[in-house]
């Protein structure tokens, strides 16, 4: 903690000096009376602007041995990062960077890619209510681009990847694979690879299933369904809460809330299962409940044709 400190007094001195500079040149050049005041507020305005130009343009030499403290500004980093700045040099910088993966692949399938598995479980939950499959189609032309890995469509090779990503829009099924070819020159060795895509949808085959009591030990471990019918525990400690939310389906379970209370006074939000980037992260106890029941079942057909396939190899 002392270090960092240390690093960052040397730039946080600079702009507080540089900001002090800046007002009171501002203020006598605003506010002057007299010619010399105007001109000495001047001076202290191209002073200042000098000093901030010369401290971005040593942030970017910050690899040097006396220029070590620039890495470490809250400020200068977030000049670099908008100008795209990389460090290229034989010593690795003081500071790093380090942004959510999604900036370039949402499906963490990319490193699975480089590494050229041959079997690939891709288990998609994008919000992507149209299923148009946007992170997908992003990951692959990212994998096109560093020539990695080609796809193709099992059924016909010939046919274009794409139409397949369109059949999956228009069709009710639970998951769909594709071919993945390793290798891109001719002259290269290459290999072969399947890639299973789960999506997170709810097919019209789960629509209109009514919200079930929340999961529990038995449900997990023996898979045994429950409902509020068949159920013999009552963890709530609100019956009439409990006599409500029987009553609802679990696609109109909004996204907007922290407890289950909420679906009963307002359930505002997007609607199960597309919920919105705040809904994922403070999930009710239902929701939570019900996404990992529909995970379950969507995923269990993929399951079983991935160990059909590797029990035929």
């Amino acid at each position: 903690g002392c270090t960092w400190w240390m690093h960052r007094s040397i730039t946080m001195i600079l702009l507080f000096v540089n900001t002090v500079l800046f007002c009171c040149g501002l203020g006598l050049y605003r506010f002057q009376e007299s010619k010399d005041d105007c001109r000495l507020g001047r001076s202290l305005v191209d002073c200042s602007v000098l000093l901030m130009m010369a401290a971005i343009i040593m942030s970017f030499f910050s690899y040097f041995k006396y220029f070590h403290g620039f890495a470490f500004s809250p400020v200068l980093r977030q000049i670099q990062q908008a100008t795209r700045f990389v460090t290229k040099s034989w010593r690795p910088p003081n500071m790093l960077y380090v942004t959510d993966g999604g900036v370039q692949d949402c499906t963490a399938i990319l490193q699975l890619l480089q590494r050229k598995r041959e079997n690939i479980l891709l288990v998609l939950a994008a919000s992507d209510p149209t299923d148009d499959l946007a992170v997908l189609r992003t990951t692959m032309e990212t994998t096109r681009h560093h020539r990695i890995a080609s796809f193709y469509d099992l059924k016909d090779s010939r046919r274009d990847v794409n139409a397949l990503l369109d059949d999956f829009k228009n069709s009710d099924v639970h998951f769909f694979k594709m071919g993945i070819r390793y290798g891109w020159s001719e002259d290269e060795p290459h290999s072969l690879g399947i890639l299973w895509i789960v999506k997170n949808r709810l097919p019209q085959s789960f629509a209109r299933q009514m919200v079930r009591p929340h999961l529990d030990e038995e449900e997990i471990v023996f898979g045994q369904p429950k409902d509020y019918q068949t159920s013999e525990s009552d963890d709530s400690e609100d019956p009439k809460a409990d006599e409500e939310l029987r009553r609802m389906q679990q696609e109109q379970l909004g996204g907007f809330g922290c407890c289950d209370c909420c679906h009963r006074w307002g359930n505002c939000g997007r609607k199960f299962p597309h919920l919105t980037f705040t809904g994922y992260m403070w999930l009710t106890p239902q929701l939570s409940s019900s996404l990992c029941r529909l995970g379950h079942d969507l995923s269990h057909s993929a399951v079983m044709d991935i160990k059909q396939s590797l029990s035929q190899a």
